[in-house]
């Protein structure tokens, strides 16, 4: 007697299909990692990566068209389908060959599979290519450029990498434009599959350092783009405003000459410094946006106050009269971070002294 897990013998198992359990080799050389349902007379399994698997004694002809229905739709999909798809196909045939199985009055009928079908039909132009495969794993580009993978046995050497792909992959898809997908996916797809190639990885080995190069230097570049576009927006706005409210009124020369200069001290001290955007998974790129616009306000508000020192006489009295001055020190006040908290530190000293 050959004992298995169960201390069960292979023909005991098939005359008894109740006695398989996961781990077992069917006598078809299948292994089961997952048995769906089973009987004395039949069993229906998963294989190796989700396959749908059965052994039946004594089949029906009504059974055997759904077998060779299943079979066929099976076939189908499995061409045209990504392993994630099928895993769903193949639970929807499970459910009707069981049904044909323990329903005694079950009539073969053409809408049995009409389910199946709309779902095949559904995705069926979802997936691109298959990019690399191998006997426990898949690798697929999908119709919008993404990519979607399947390892039936992903050993404990291959986490890292998984992780560094997903990591990636979520990054370039939720700040990059759907226009830069393809030459990201390409990159990504190939260290993948150089991944699960590999027996095993060195610690010291970055799979990913060509693709993650080329991902934060598009993201900064698209980003440095956005953030100009969005300031310069934001900046034809506020002086369009402040030129209305000049024209409105005919009066405060001088106060629209101040927060237009703090503007464009920003926008210049914007493009002098923007060399360099860190790039962090966590954060969104919203945050980069908002931070540009608000430096705009600042420059408006820094502008204004430079004027209000000069004719309140607390800072820069000698030119208050010089509208070309002022106009200068408002430029500075929104170029240099430092130089209004700096003449407010100053102002405030002086009134500290004095009373």
């Amino acid at each position: 007697m050959t004992s298995q897990s169960n201390n069960y013998s292979k023909e005991e198992k098939s005359a008894d299909k109740r006695l398989y359990e996961i781990g077992d080799t069917t006598p078809t050389g299948a292994k089961i990692f997952g048995i769906y349902t089973s009987s004395v007379n039949f069993i229906l399994y998963w294989g190796a990566c989700g396959g749908l698997g059965w052994q039946i004694d004594n089949i029906s002809p009504v059974t055997n068209n759904v077998i060779s229905e299943a079979r066929r739709l099976g076939t189908q999909a499995d061409s045209i389908l990504t392993s994630h798809r099928m895993f769903t196909v193949n639970r929807m045939l499970a459910d009707i060959i069981s049904t044909s199985i323990y329903t005694e009055d079950f009539k073969f009928s053409d809408n049995l599979f009409n389910e199946v079908k709309d779902f095949i039909e559904q995705y069926r132009d979802e997936l691109k290519a298959i990019v690399s495969s191998g006997p426990l794993y898949n690798v697929y580009r999908l119709k919008d450029d993404l990519i979607q993978w399947n390892h039936c046995n992903l050993p404990e050497t291959l986490r890292k990498p998984v992780e560094d792909f997903n990591a990636l992959q979520s990054l370039a898809s939720a700040v990059l434009p759907k226009s830069q997908r393809k030459s990201v996916s390409r990159l990504l797809s190939a260290s993948l599959s150089s991944a699960f190639r590999c027996e095993k990885i060195a610690d010291d080995l970055d799979l990913f350092e060509k693709p993650r190069k080329f991902i934060h230097s598009q993201i900064e570049s698209y980003l440095k783009i956005k953030i100009f576009y969005i300031s310069l927006f934001t900046t034809i706005c506020m002086q369009f405003s402040l030129l209305c409210g000049y024209l409105y009124f005919n009066s405060g020369l001088m106060y629209f000459a101040g927060a237009s200069a703090g503007i464009f001290g920003v926008m210049v001290s914007s493009l002098q410094r923007n060399n360099k955007i860190t790039i962090d998974p966590y954060t969104s790129s919203l945050g980069l946006y908002s931070e540009g616009i608000s430096r705009i306000f600042v420059g408006i508000i820094f502008g204004l106050f430079i004027i209000f020192c000069a004719n309140s006489e607390l800072a820069l009295a000698p030119f208050k009269e010089n509208i070309y001055a002022l106009i200068c020190f408002a430029f500075i006040s929104g170029f240099s971070e430092r130089f209004v908290p700096d003449l407010m530190s100053s102002v405030a000293g002086k009134a500290n002294s004095n009373s």
